[in-house]
């Protein structure tokens, strides 16, 4: 009889033994999310490797690798990285409102190919960089092996960037070009 009572006991205790590991791991931070810097050691980019310096912005909000870039970007992870990406930076900020990339390719094709799939085929050279696209809410550019993506926003919920200031922002995708030129022709690693 008490052999009885003791096997629902012992199947109870290792049916919980699984969900009590994943309690555990959640609890340690297993589902924490990252836009931070890789760990060093880690490989890729690091926050000790050159970032170029931006007037109106800091240190990026993230700086990542190829294995990380997922945490940046849905679903276009693997095509970044099989189009020659090697490196993602990125900013957010609050004057002009605005979101900052800079996408590091191993060539100037791969980064010319970007700028064309986001941008378009309606490129200028008048804008920053060796081509450009600039609309009212973004500004895509290429300058050598460098995409640079900058984008108003993120707005509030249920805002809308009407009230944006978009010369601002045409005028902070030109500081991130002039960082890149000073920065000189080898660019960011």
């Amino acid at each position: 009889m008490a052999e009885r009572r003791r096997r629902p006991l012992i199947m109870a205790l290792l049916l919980a033994a699984p969900l009590l590991a994943l309690a555990a791991w959640i609890v340690t931070g297993g589902l924490r999310r990252s836009f931070g810097p890789a760990p060093a050691g880690a490989g890729g980019a690091t926050a000790t490797t050159t970032v170029p310096r931006i007037e109106g912005l800091g240190l990026p909000e993230a700086d990542l690798p190829p294995d990380r870039f997922w945490e940046r970007v849905n679903g276009a992870a693997d095509t970044l990285i099989a189009g020659g990406c090697r490196r993602m930076l990125a900013w957010k900020t609050d004057d002009p409102r605005a979101e900052v990339e800079i996408l590091v390719f191993e060539t100037t094709a791969g980064a010319a190919t970007f700028l064309e799939r986001d941008a378009g085929v309606g490129r200028s050279s008048g804008g920053p960089g060796d081509e450009a696209s600039i609309a009212p809410d973004s500004v895509f550019f290429r300058r050598g092996r460098h995409f640079v993506r900058v984008l108003a926003g993120p707005f509030a919920p249920g805002s809308s960037a009407a009230g944006h200031d978009a010369a601002a922002i045409t005028d902070l995708a030109r500081n991130v070009d002039s960082a890149l030129v000073a920065i000189g022709a080898k660019g960011i690693p």
